[in-house]
């Protein structure tokens, strides 16, 4: 069976992209891994040989898996995808919060001299996750509402 690595925790821009190309080739329940390093899942596409690997230009390592892996693993394809739609999200209880959660490939959208700190996570549903549970006070993340508890603005 074929094997697709993606960059993960499920929800992320990498995991809905791979959904996305996968339904508009026509390609029926190929195994799909999520994981947390590009580059290393990268390693075992190539040591393989019969998987892929699903990553976003945006991604900060995209070089680092074309370069490393040139010899053993070939560029397939190419699209465009528009990313999912995102939302800065702030907690309730914080009049003006002043740190601000995102992953880097996203700073274009914010401008990061309105946060006295950014804090750089791997994927929006970790920036999501460590919002809810309180440990940052914003976060930039898939526009979701549905899904922020009452707690959480956006």
């Amino acid at each position: 069976m074929v094997r697709i690595y993606t960059l993960g925790p499920a929800r992320s821009c990498h995991h809905n992209a791979t959904l996305r190309y996968l339904a508009f080739q026509g390609i029926v329940a190929p195994e799909i891994v999520l994981v947390d390093d590009l580059v290393a899942a990268a390693a075992e596409a190539a040591d393989r040989g019969d998987s892929y690997v699903l990553q976003c230009s945006a991604h900060l390592n995209v070089h680092l898996v074309t370069e490393k892996f040139r010899d053993r693993l070939q560029v397939v394809d190419t699209f465009i995808l528009p990313t999912q739609s995102i939302a800065v999200v702030k907690r309730k209880d914080v009049r003006e919060p002043r740190t601000l959660g995102l992953p880097k490939p996203t700073m274009g959208y914010i401008d990061p001299d309105a946060w006295e700190e950014l804090i750089f996570e791997t994927t929006k549903p970790v920036v999501e996750t460590k919002l809810k549970a309180h440990t940052m006070l914003g976060s930039l993340t898939a526009d979701q509402h549905s899904n922020i508890p009452t707690s959480l603005r956006s």
